[in-house]
């Protein structure tokens, strides 16, 4: 933790006050009201994003959906996948802040921030994320490890529920997931608010990919990719981007004839 800039406290104790900028201070050194607080700011904020969702893109078209393929009742295994998954974000968002904190590579003043480093940085934040998902993804469905873990998630041809069809998964997968997410801001120079819009555009679109809306960006990103692996699994490994699985050969386009079945 020595390499954490004192000056960045200062500045930011300028801009948010001295509890807030104590969260600018080394990770070690937070007191307990701000571990406790910095949790329950995580579940809130995560719980708010999730939910919104479906208001925000209430104007998009729906998928068709099958009905025979949801799987309707969650059962108590399910539960306490959500619930782990959920404890592991909060674990997760300070390894981040602990990590990214004494990355050199990762900028913290405000006025160090640039088109460049918060937002242009998301296009390769997405696809070097996809490129060491895609191969995680596609080692979970090997035949020797897809019962023990991935095949978990699966159940659940015909995903609704959003933000908690995508947290239902094995818990391995979800922090091995989740942690990948780490190593991007360590690999790519960045702002640490483009670090964080990547994670926050990621909860987003990760919960897209679990709805029946078809909500899409040309050419970078379409929920409905992730509808087509859902009801042909060996298909669109990609979490964000499909760049990767058209790469290695692995994306299967979506077509109403899907649709029907799915």
């Amino acid at each position: 933790m020595d390499d954490f800039n004192p000056s960045v406290q200062s500045d930011m104790k300028g801009v948010l006050g001295p509890y807030m900028g104590m969260y600018f201070t080394h990770p070690l050194e937070w007191d307990g009201a701000h571990f406790l607080a910095f949790a329950v700011l995580m579940i809130v904020l995560s719980e708010i994003v999730a939910r919104s969702i479906p208001t925000l893109f209430s104007a998009a078209d729906r998928i068709p959906l099958n009905p025979k393929l949801h799987y309707d009742r969650l059962d108590l295994r399910d539960v306490l996948f959500i619930f782990f998954n959920k404890v592991s974000i909060v674990v997760f968002f300070y390894h981040f802040v602990y990590t990214l904190s004494t990355t050199p590579s990762v900028l913290w003043k405000p006025g160090e921030a640039t088109i460049t480093n918060t937002l242009l940085v998301l296009i390769p934040f997405y696809i070097v994320y996809d490129f060491f998902y895609v191969l995680w993804h596609k080692l979970l469905h090997h035949r020797s490890v897809y019962g023990y873990i991935h095949k978990h998630h699966h159940r659940q041809i015909s995903p609704t529920r959003g933000h908690y069809d995508a947290l239902n998964v094995h818990p391995v997968e979800f922090v091995v997931g989740e942690w990948i997410h780490l190593l991007v801001p360590w690999l790519i120079p960045c702002h640490i608010f483009g670090a964080a819009i990547f994670l926050v555009a990621g909860t987003v679109l990760a919960t897209l990919n679990h709805t029946r809306l078809a909500v899409a960006i040309p050419g970078l990103y379409d929920v409905k990719n992730h509808a087509v692996h859902h009801r042909l699994p060996d298909t669109n490994m990609g979490q964000y981007t499909m760049f990767w699985d058209k790469v290695f050969g692995w994306f299967q386009t979506y077509d109403e004839t899907l649709a029907k079945k799915a």
